[in-house]
């Protein structure tokens, strides 16, 4: 039996640090902005929740984002099953998790 595939929608981005999160975060605001779509957090986190330095700029509209937390002991494997369950227009993918996909090749199906 085959399933559909949930049509792409929004921008993800994945921050495994601090030090990554302006950078991501503005980038991928700005092209889900242009594209008329919202953005998806993925953060590498120990607990449940995202981490407290995950704070979201008065700049940018906190209504078109969204935060998920991931633990960083099964990132590749978390990361790997959001993308397909919630199929992104254009995914952002910090270090750690660009790797891991470029060696599983987690956003192609077939």
């Amino acid at each position: 039996m085959f399933s559909r595939r949930a049509k792409p929608q929004g921008i993800i981005v994945v921050v495994e640090k601090e030090e990554q999160l302006q950078t991501l975060l503005a980038r991928g605001y700005r092209l889900a902005s242009v594209r008329g779509e919202n953005l998806r957090i993925l953060v590498l986190s120990d607990t449940d929740k995202p981490p407290d330095w995950l704070r979201i700029p008065k700049q940018f509209d906190p209504q078109r984002i969204t935060a998920q937390p991931v633990s960083p002991e099964r990132a590749g494997r978390q990361i790997a099953k959001y993308v397909s369950e919630h199929p992104p227009v254009l995914a952002r993918l910090s270090g750690f998790a660009l790797r891991f996909c470029e060696f599983t090749r987690c956003t192609r199906r077939k």
